[in-house]
């Protein structure tokens, strides 16, 4: 089973990957567990607690965001640097093209840009099921 992080502070964006999600999982017969972010301090506290996750889906820019609350860059700058995590597969979904170069420094595993398709998800996922095997196997 992974566990999959979505976090967008769209309520519609949610629901869509979390439909995106169940569909694979069931299509493709993989255990996904996923949970729902509405900011990046949500998911920043759940590391913080100790919890983590195989993928997260992250959007960049968030509505209500101040000087004070976090953007997907910055969680993701947090996620590699304090807490040394490479394992996590960062995902930018993104409406914003013009963040892709400020995200290579954090090493995202993709960058998919909205409007999001079930087909690009599907696409996403099978190429990190292939990768983790190859990693199983220590290709």
């Amino acid at each position: 089973m992974i566990r999959v992080a979505i976090c967008d502070d769209d309520k519609h964006m949610q629901e869509s990957l979390s439909k995106y999600l169940l569909d694979y999982s069931i299509q493709c017969d993989r255990e996904i567990d996923h949970a729902e972010f509405d900011t990046c301090e949500e998911l920043m506290d759940e590391y913080l607690k100790g919890n983590s996750f195989d993928v997260i889906l992250l959007d960049i820019e968030f509505k209500n965001n101040d000087e004070k609350q976090m953007n997907g860059i910055e969680l993701g700058k947090r996620l590699r640097g304090l807490y040394a995590n490479d394992n996590t597969a960062i995902v930018y979904v993104t409406s914003y093209g013009e963040y892709a170069i400020d995200s290579i420094k954090i090493r995202p595993y993709d960058y998919i840009k909205k409007p999001i398709t079930y087909e690009r998800i599907v696409e996403f996922f099978e190429t990190y099921y292939l990768d983790q095997a190859k990693r199983k196997k220590g290709v």
